[in-house]
């Protein structure tokens, strides 16, 4: 056994010191394992959101461009014809 500060450390007490500490790390070690896991998910899925909105607005712009432009040559065509 050592004494540390008065204490007798060693025996069982080193014992369950060396446990504590063994499940502190292993609980560390989780926890930045599911950090990675869970960044590369979160980064993973904002880039699909990503390309689906782009593709989203696309599509509507082009629909309103299209929509807009027809009305413009009817109501050109329709003074012309005036």
């Amino acid at each position: 056994m050592k004494v540390v500060n008065g204490l007798k450390i060693g025996g069982l007490q080193q014992k369950i010191f060396n446990l504590v500490l063994v499940f502190v790390l292993l609980i560390l070690a989780v926890y930045a394992v599911m950090t990675g896991w869970l960044r590369n998910s979160l980064s993973r899925l904002v880039q699909e959101s990503n390309a689906k909105q782009q593709e989203s607005i696309v599509e509507v712009s082009e629909q309103t461009m299209e929509s807009i432009l027809s009305i413009s040559m009817a109501q050109s065509t329709a003074l012309q014809g005036y």
